[in-house]
């Protein structure tokens, strides 16, 4: 039944079993049309589906041979991807800057010399940009750090639709993480908001981070939500 969609366990295939063996039973005993449908002739079944097949995983495995199960794919994808995910940790713009204190966001259009952007930012978080560095140099929210992400790239499928992809860019965080960690990057910092192309790389990112215990949120719509947000902001002011 999983296999048509239909994602139960063991007792609701027992029921399925039953309700078929009652079909084959009153049809052998020529009552099967007394539960037909006066207008349309047809006859309506219902059986409960009462379990799931999770818990039954490993008793399958052992006791089934591997021509029993359909041969796994994306077998790369094992070990990958293993964290939770929360809506919550998923931002607007405008929720980004309530993160922030309640302190729009700066940006800043000069050119960076190192992946740390010098200029003075008012700011409670921690930002890390996951663009490539071209592109955090030429516009990105003051005082916030280039992370250097080799995968990251500008118009490239989300990380949710594309398996290579999510196996490339889940790796490299699981390295950057990992160096920042090893430097002490994340010890006694505030909030971390990543910043990507779309959201959807810092969304992932997000996750790795929050399996590691350190708070971190994702921006939906990602740097350029954060610029357009930036933008009505400045203009607000203006007038």
């Amino acid at each position: 039944m999983s296999r048509e969609g239909l994602i139960c366990g063991p007792s609701s295939g027992m029921a399925l079993q039953g309700l078929l063996k009652f079909l084959q039973e009153q049809k052998d005993s020529r009552n099967l049309q007394q539960y037909a449908e006066p207008n349309t002739g047809e006859i309506s079944c219902v059986f409960p589906c009462c379990d799931l097949p999770y818990q039954y995983m490993d008793a399958y495995f052992q006791k089934l041979g591997g021509d029993d199960f359909y041969p796994i794919v994306n077998q790369q994808l094992i070990g990958i991807d293993q964290g939770t995910y929360d809506p919550e940790w998923e931002l607007s713009a405008t929720e980004a800057v309530k993160l922030n204190g309640g302190i729009p966001f700066e940006l800043c259009q000069q050119a960076a010399a190192s992946h740390v952007c010098q200029a003075s930012a008012r700011s409670n978080v921690t930002i890390l940009d996951l663009r490539q560095p071209e592109d955090f140099s030429h516009s990105h929210v003051s005082g916030s750090f280039s992370s250097d992400l080799p995968s990251s790239q500008k118009n490239m499928p989300s990380p949710f639709d594309d398996v290579a992809a999510l196996e490339a860019q889940f790796r490299d965080i699981e390295v950057l993480v990992g160096n920042l960690s090893s430097r002490g990057h994340f010890l006694g910092i505030s909030p971390v908001l990543l910043l990507c192309y779309s959201g959807e790389t810092a969304r992932l990112s997000c996750s790795v981070l929050r399996h590691r215990d350190i708070e971190a949120y994702s921006v939906r719509g990602g740097f350029q939500a954060i610029a357009d947000h930036a933008a009505r902001f400045e203009n607000m002011a203006k007038h």
